[in-house]
């Protein structure tokens, strides 16, 4: 009975040390995966804390625009588009086209 009891015991602390062991690489992985998702959000929001100096000798984009290109504004924005094909529709071109109406919707 002393010699199973013996057994046991050398059977539970290697249990214990194995745990022991586990638990301290769990540690690790944790501080890796800290390391890892430091590294990322600095690879990601780093670029948008460093100071950019003003673009020059730029152009305005109405100067870039080809002669039937046409400017409208969209919530505040100006928005490049051209008309192309015809309107089989109807025959007002002031009112822009069902393709152009579902495009701003």
């Amino acid at each position: 009975m002393a010699a199973d009891q013996r057994s046991n015991c050398q059977l539970f602390e290697l249990a214990g040390t194995l745990m022991i062991q586990f638990v301290a690489n769990m540690k690790i992985w944790e501080n890796v995966n800290r390391r890892s998702c430091f590294l990322l959000l600095a690879v990601l929001i780093g670029p948008f804390l460093v100071p950019v100096a003003a673009l020059s000798g730029t152009v305005d984009e109405k100067q870039l625009a080809d002669a039937d290109s046409n400017f409208t504004q969209v919530h505040g924005l100006d928005v490049h588009y051209k008309e192309m094909g015809s309107d089989p529709v109807g025959t007002d071109q002031s009112q822009p086209s069902a393709g152009a109406r579902a495009a701003f919707k």
